[in-house]
């Protein structure tokens, strides 16, 4: 680590885990004034959850994070989406912070060339200039430490190389540290003091070597862009394997058979679906499909909210939606659809309403509601063919008299 002056932020021994992974594992970091730290590493490594932790949004299972008092953190985000019918000029995005008046944002805008903009929607700026809008936002508190996640995303090699430069001399000026995430393994900011190469753990780091000189690079893109911009040399003392873990030496990397594992699935989800199904469809109770696969959404923010096994939260929901329903449909003073869109939507809402309110907790919603049959584990399985085989002894016990209902419930009685 860097020695000098009192750290404006030190994490020592960093570790967490979301959803039962480890995603970071004895991560150190210390970051000075004027000093560029560049994050790089692949996707999933952890990059941007280690930032959510120095900004105090994560809280870290061990390790220990201080920072300077009183230190003042300005934020650029990976990306905004502003919905499109959303009227929202850039002098009215920069207005929504606390630190906005007047007479910082002139400065502010013609220092990052942007004036000219200050009255176009947020929707029409281009990749370049979205960022340098981005940028004045976090430079509103005048900050001691600015904090990029993936500042030159969606930018071309001529705006990276301006925008690159743009932020080394507001660290020059503003003598305030900058640590930002690159999503390039080996283009990285010239000025950048180090960079680390992380993968759940610091796996190695460094000084960028300068790619000005590189022929290939200049024949490409001329010696001018080249000034801003380095190559990163990575010198791993190890390998990771498919799941991001390390593979210690001499034993063979781990082979995942997650396509077996998703054959065998699904065989057995169609095993089960097609004498379940005719009777969904005799019945004409589609709907009641689609209310049991969003009732599942409520089960796993209860299973992560108590604690509790995901596929047992799951059944025990859609057990108690479907023993609701037939509650419900005794008194017949509702249609079922009727009933079916009322539990639907209130078992999606519920569901999103408590996964809101769990700190640290964050799901795919699009897999937990329509499934991922490549990501399944041999415990998913287990319940597959458990749970199917399960219910098809149950259906073969009442097929007879499922079957007479089905043709009329009263003649069945």
């Amino acid at each position: 680590m860097t020695s000098g002056p009192e750290p404006l932020i030190t994490a020592e021994g960093i570790s967490i885990r979301l959803n039962g992974r480890e995603v970071l594992e004895g991560v150190d970091l210390e970051i000075h004034r004027g000093e560029i730290i560049t994050l790089i590493g692949p996707n999933g490594a952890g990059k941007t959850t280690l930032i959510r932790v120095l900004l105090g949004l994560l809280k870290p299972d061990r390790g220990r994070l201080t920072r300077q008092p009183g230190i003042k953190i300005g934020y650029m985000p990976q990306r905004l989406a502003t919905p499109d019918n959303l009227p929202l000029t850039v002098r009215r995005f920069l207005t929504l912070s606390a630190a906005a008046k007047r007479e910082v944002i002139a400065p502010l805008a013609d220092e990052l060339a942007v004036t000219h903009l200050l009255e176009s929607p947020m929707q029409v700026l281009s990749g370049g200039e979205h960022q340098r809008v981005l940028l004045a936002r976090a430079l509103l508190r005048d900050p001691d430490l600015l904090v990029l996640d993936e500042p030159v995303q969606g930018v071309d090699v001529t705006g990276q190389s301006e925008l690159y430069s743009l932020i080394s001399r507001l660290s020059n000026e503003r003598n305030c540290g900058v640590l930002m995430i690159s999503h390039d393994l080996h283009l990285v900011m010239a000025a950048t003091h180090r960079v680390m190469c992380i993968n759940r753990h610091v796996c190695c780091s460094g000084h960028p070597e300068a790619v000005s000189r590189h022929p290939a690079y200049l024949e490409l893109f001329g010696a001018q862009a080249g000034a801003p911009l380095a190559v990163y040399t990575h010198h791993h003392d190890h390998t990771h394997d498919i799941h991001g873990d390390v593979v210690t030496p001499g034993e063979e990397p781990h082979h995942d058979d997650f396509m077996l594992r998703a054959a065998a699935a699904g065989i057995g989800v169609a095993l089960v679906a097609g004498p379940l199904g005719v009777f969904v469809v005799w019945r004409r109770m589609a709907y009641f499909g689609d209310t049991l696969a969003h009732s599942a959404l409520l089960g796993v923010a209860l299973g992560f909210l108590l604690g509790i096994n995901l596929n047992l939260a799951v059944v025990a929901v859609a057990v108690t939606i479907a023993l609701l329903l037939l509650a419900l449909q005794g008194n017949r003073q509702l249609a079922s659809d009727t009933l079916l869109g009322i539990l639907a939507h209130s078992a999606l809402s519920l569901g999103l309403v408590v996964m809101a309110f769990q700190e640290g907790v964050r799901v795919d919603l699009m897999g937990y509601l329509f499934g991922d049959i490549l990501a399944v584990t041999a415990v998913d399985l287990l319940w597959v063919w458990g749970g199917g085989t399960t219910a098809l002894l149950l259906l073969m016990l009442i097929w007879r008299p499922l079957l007479a209902m089905t043709v009329h419930e009263e003649l069945a009685g």
